[in-house]
Formats: C-alpha cells, sequence, structure tokens
C-alpha cells in the first residue's frame, strides 16, 4: 500500500521538529555546563578560565544576559575594567529590568574615576528599585566626588529613609557638611555612626575640627570599612 504524500509530508515534518528539539536540549544542556564551569573556575579563583567558560556560553546565546554579567564579575576580578564596564554594560542592554548589571556597571565607573556616569547608572538602578539603601548611598557617595555636594546631601537624605543603620552614610553626611561650613551640623551623624561603629564616630568627629591654614588631617585614614576612596 503506497503512503498518501501528506502523510510522507507530515511524517518528514515531525522528524525535523523532533530533530530541531533535540539539538535544542543538547545546546541548553551545553550553555548551562558552560556557565557551570565558569562558576567553579570562579570559585577557584581561575578568573581566565572562567572568562574562557562564559565567553562560550555567549557565543551560543549571544543575547543572554546572565553570561554577559559573569563575565564582566570575572573580568573585575582580574583588574580589566574596560571589558568588565562592556559586558555589564552590554548584560543592562540585553535586560533592562535587571539591577545586578547597572550595579556592577556603576561601581567600575567609580573605579574608574568617572563619576558623572556612575552617579547616572546609579539613578538608573534606583528607578528599577527605588529601596535599594546601599545604591543609594552610593549615589550619594558619586555625586559627591563629582563635586555636587548639594546632590549628595539629598541623597543621603533620601538614604537614611531607606535604612538609618549605615555608619558609612553618616561618615559622608559629615563631609558634605564640612564642606558646606555646616560644623554645628555634624553633632548629630556623628552620635549615630556611633551607634554603629567607633571607628566611624572617631573619623566623624575629626572631620568635624576646622583647621585654620593648609593643615588639616586627611579623613581617608579614618574610613570605615566600605566606604569608596573617600579624599
Amino acid at each position: 500500500m503506497k503512503k498518501s504524500p501528506y502523510l510522507v509530508a507530515l511524517l518528514a515534518i515531525a522528524a525535523v521538529a523532533v530533530a530541531v528539539a533535540f539539538q535544542a536540549v543538547v545546546r541548553d544542556r551545553e550553555y548551562r555546563s558552560l556557565l557551570a564551569r565558569g562558576d567553579a573556575a570562579g570559585r577557584d579563583e581561575q578568573s581566565f578560565g572562567a572568562i574562557e567558560a562564559y565567553s562560550g556560553a555567549i557565543a551560543m546565546r549571544p543575547d543572554s544576559m546572565l553570561p554577559h554579567l559573569r563575565r564582566g564579575e570575572a573580568y573585575l576580578r582580574r583588574g580589566e575594567l574596560d571589558q568588565a564596564a562592556r559586558d555589564f554594560r552590554t548584560a543592562a542592554r540585553l535586560d533592562p529590568t535587571a539591577t545586578r548589571p547597572l550595579e556592577a556597571l556603576g561601581d567600575v565607573l567609580y573605579q574608574m574615576t568617572r563619576f558623572e556616569r556612575a552617579a547616572e547608572t546609579y539613578a538608573t538602578h534606583l528607578r528599577l528599585d527605588d529601596r535599594s539603601a546601599p545604591v543609594s548611598y552610593k549615589l550619594a557617595l558619586a555625586r559627591y566626588r563629582m563635586g555636587d555636594v548639594d546632590g549628595a546631601l539629598t541623597t543621603l537624605q533620601a538614604t537614611l529613609r531607606l535604612d538609618d543603620r549605615l555608619p558609612e552614610v553618616y561618615y559622608l553626611l559629615a563631609l558634605c557638611q564640612r564642606d558646606k561650613r555646616r560644623y554645628a551640623g555634624t553633632a548629630p551623624p556623628i552620635k549615630a555612626a556611633g551607634m554603629f561603629s567607633l571607628r566611624a564616630a572617631i573619623a566623624l568627629q575629626c572631620s568635624a575640627w576646622k583647621f585654620s591654614g593648609s593643615w588639616a588631617p586627611r579623613l581617608s585614614s579614618s574610613q570605615p570599612k566600605g566606604l569608596w576612596r573617600l579624599p
């Protein structure tokens, strides 16, 4: 009995569909394997191996955010800031709703002393998630470093409304008040920071002193842990 041409065509289509589905499963398994290999290499501090594995995952799925993000983190561990920024920027473009690439990109731009771009990136993050106190603090810090003390003060007030237990926020607040010559206003930050960090309180007390001439302590020597490269 001869098979109907329609049946033959249907069987052929089904066979192709099965082959395509099988290939998709194989590629997905290989993609996940490459991500796992990259993660394992990262845990073993083998950053070059991690970059190689994530690059393989990107080759398989160039429109996937995750391998770009993780390769950027691997580049960052190697101190390759330009490459890290490139991957974080790509990851943010591929998934505009993701906040991790934006925070990571802001951190890299800050390390590159591109404070204005870092501030713009943190602000974009906060438009997606306005409840992140650490990112709000980073935005204030970037604004302070770019010379926008008023903008930093405004952002710090918003940060304190989100979380009033971060001693570095009070430290930066005191520096802003010092720069604005608001010496009387440094007492509340000193008292508040002292509740959480004696070291921060000492640094804040130093920042409240008013010195004549060019002699003054460098506050960076008293920075609490977690505060980035303040002058």
